[in-house]
């Protein structure tokens, strides 16, 4: 059922996503289209007591535009399970999942297309080469459209936490054995990288990466006490950072914790941050407004007078910066303080024109400042 944002529903009933009677249908999955519709994946035993992945497009109006029973996104022998999916912006999806039909049992991924088809080879292929994959997690990256996946596996006598990127065509740009672990989950960092959870030594930890697969920081354990057996959750904050969630059934009431972690790999509140920055509207390129977030531990200090005013920098190019740059009381970066830059040019007066219709000799009525 499609549902307006007053709650309201906008088809005449509910939409059946197959026609075929389903066997133990499981693991639904729920994506945007981009076009107003929604693709649905699940797994069903329809056709093999093990288990098999089907998907279905519904368009905005609640049409099925994909075969009536649904598309075979992978039927094969084993069981297929732990299905993941996103998105790929352009009204298909790419999944991944893990797969039986050979041992070890091994991470596969498909990408279909806004017709219901097979971009990839039929069923899929394996991300991890032959090699044991478990429990995956799926992402998108929005800037570079690459794949963000997640999952662990026996590596050397330990279970692994493993971290790959790939193409949209589907080749792999790097693969990371990341840390002893289990119960992986990635996402977007929102600027081209990527943020890895995962369980080790029954604690939380995150670790990200850039969009070459270097490590950009490792946060250490974020858990307050050892126990944590569910994949922590993890979502970026729009600066390069991320806030992490997560389950801790090893304590007594087993709380739900979180915690931020800035681009530094520094855990706690939010830095001060630069939020937006564009220009005030016919003034001729004079200003510019800026719009910023304070320190969250600022904002909640017990002691007001600790932080009491926020300063703004901006960097001059090198063949403007006067004589006196990089003394003492320029910034670590080595802007030049605020009394160096060069004094604003004086605006010239100008008389707004009068509004369109107006009589003769009418002027407009005075510009408020900006």
């Amino acid at each position: 059922m499609r549902l307006n944002s007053a709650g309201v529903a906008l088809w005449v009933a509910n939409v059946a996503a197959t026609t075929q009677t389903l066997t133990n249908g499981s693991q639904l999955r729920l994506l945007t289209d981009d076009a107003g519709g929604v693709i649905v994946v699940w797994r069903d035993q329809r056709s093999d007591p093990s288990g098999d992945l089907y998907a279905q497009r519904v368009s905005r109006e609640g049409a099925r535009l994909w075969a009536a029973a649904g598309i075979a996104l992978c039927v094969t022998t084993g069981v297929q399970h732990d299905l993941q999916a996103v998105p790929d912006g352009g009204s298909g999806f790419y999944a991944v999942w893990s797969d039986a039909r050979s041992v070890p049992e091994q991470i596969y991924t498909q990408h279909i297309s806004p017709f219901g088809e097979n971009y990839w080879i039929t069923n899929g292929f394996s991300v991890t080469g032959g090699a044991e994959g478990l429990a995956p997690s799926l992402a998108r990256e929005p800037v570079s459209g690459d794949l963000l996946l997640g999952w662990h596996g026996n590596y050397i006598f330990y279970i692994y936490a493993f971290f790959a990127r790939m193409n949209a065509g589907g080749t792999l740009l790097s693969t990371h054995a990341v840390n002893p672990g289990t119960n992986v989950n990635v996402s977007t960092d929102g600027m081209d990288g990527s943020v890895l959870t995962w369980i080790e030594d029954g604690q939380t930890v995150v670790r990200a990466y850039n969009a070459l697969g270097s490590v950009t920081f490792d946060s250490g354990y974020l858990s307050a006490a050892a126990g944590g057996s569910e994949p922590p959750f993890a979502m970026p904050d729009g600066a390069g950072g991320a806030i992490v969630a997560w389950r801790e059934p090893g304590s007594s009431l087993s709380p739900i914790r979180a915690n931020h972690v800035n681009a530094n790999g520094t855990t706690g509140m939010i830095d001060a941050h630069i939020s937006s920055v564009s220009d005030v509207p016919n003034d001729e390129g004079g200003y510019v407004r800026v719009n910023f977030v304070t320190a969250g531990a600022d904002r909640y200090s017990s002691d007001p007078t600790i932080v009491t005013s926020y300063g703004l920098w901006r960097p001059l190019h090198q063949s403007s910066v006067p004589a006196n740059a990089g003394h003492p009381a320029a910034d670590r970066a080595g802007t030049p303080p605020a009394e160096a830059l060069p004094p604003r040019p004086a605006r010239l007066p100008r008389t707004p024109p009068a509004p369109v219709g107006s009589p003769p000799g009418h002027s407009a009525p005075p510009r408020p400042p900006p």
